[in-house]
């Protein structure tokens, strides 16, 4: 029988064990913090480089191509050189696009990501791009054009330059990058591909033509006027101009944006968009076609988004709001609706 004594010693003994091993785990458990941190900083390492360094995280691809369905038939037939790309992160193709040169420009003329849009472009069908170019050719004479620069570009040059457009030249705002896709590296791809930015004045200009579009009604039209040089003009725009002036301007325009089986049943797609607003409390909705299956519906989250010139001159279906109220024809007369394109005359706009 061990006595008080013996239960003593023993108690000594193991308290001077467990803290020989406590000390043998501290040190364990130490080296493998270090050990987990080093890996930890050798990946934020792997990530941040091309951050740091400007490395393009993704690369355009372009090569030739086995046949043109008909809206590509009609680019080639006026005269530009096409080539279809791709492109390409880590060997996978993440969007399929096609390229229209000519007079040393090059110009989106289709896109079709293989992931959710908005993904670096959000670009209209080509169909509807070209059945604005043969409307413009006809109709649009002298007048200053002002449309988002890339569908500018476009136009420039399915036109063969017979247009006037002062805001055809490649200008990258917005791109829909992934959040840990570095900006400086994803600007080098886009002037890799389609050529140095537009000048200074170009750019200022742009930026004028953007903000006025969220602006409201009438200093929109003010802007509009400015840059028309108090003349008559053309206003073209594209229900998908909501997401990127969204994207430009977060706090004058708050959209949400998602995709939606397309069954061709309007009330079918009703059925499913009505519940989808209720939920978030969106007040207002506009459905958009690309050249992706399916189809996407661009919401206003709040009332403070109806306020600008772009969402009333769009038909957007509210119970809250009338998105023409603004539109008098005198001063703006729509004169083009086809697709997604929306075409306004300002030919009494400038005048007091």
């Amino acid at each position: 029988m061990v006595g008080p004594a013996g239960i003593r010693r023993m108690a000594h003994r193991v308290v001077r064990r467990a803290g020989s091993l406590l000390r043998h785990r501290r040190k364990l458990a130490g080296g493998l913090v270090i050990a987990g941190l080093l890996l930890l900083l050798v990946g934020l390492a792997r990530w941040l480089y091309p951050v740091l360094d400007g490395r393009p995280p993704y690369s355009y691809a372009l090569g030739g191509y086995d046949e043109l369905d008909e809206p590509l038939k009609e680019a080639a037939a006026r005269g530009l050189k096409l080539q279809k790309g791709w492109v390409l992160v880590q060997g996978k193709h993440l969007a399929e696009l096609w390229v229209g040169e000519a007079r040393g420009k090059r110009a989106l003329l289709r896109w079709r990501p293989h992931v959710d849009e908005p993904f670096l472009h959000l670009f209209p069908p080509l169909s509807e791009l070209l059945e604005l170019a043969r409307a413009l050719e006809k109709h649009a004479g002298e007048k200053p054009i002002f449309a988002w620069w890339d569908i500018s570009l476009a136009l420039d040059l399915l036109a063969s330059g017979r247009l006037n457009l002062p805001l055809a030249s490649p200008l990258y705002e917005p791109l829909f990058l992934p959040p840990t896709w570095p900006r400086p590296g994803a600007l080098k791809a886009e002037k890799g591909l389609w050529g140095a930015e537009a000048e200074q004045g170009v750019r200022h200009r742009f930026d004028r033509f953007a903000r006025a579009l969220t602006a409201g009604g009438e200093q929109g039209l003010r802007s509009l006027c400015g840059l028309a040089k108090g003349g008559s003009f053309l206003l073209v725009l594209h229900v998908r101009d909501v997401v990127l002036s969204g994207a430009l301007f977060p706090n004058a325009l708050g959209i949400a944006f998602t995709r939606f089986h397309d069954t061709g049943d309007v009330h079918a797609l009703v059925r499913q968009v009505h519940p989808w607003l209720e939920a978030n409390r969106y007040v207002a909705y506009l459905p958009l076609r690309t050249e992706v299956e399916g189809i996407y519906v661009v919401a206003l989250m709040d009332r403070a988004s109806t306020r600008g010139l772009l969402v009333n001159l769009l038909p957007f279906v509210s119970p809250s709001f009338d998105p023409f109220l603004i539109v008098d024809g005198r001063r703006l007369t729509l004169v083009y609706q086809r697709g997604g394109f929306w075409v306004y005359e300002g030919g009494g706009a400038c005048r007091p």
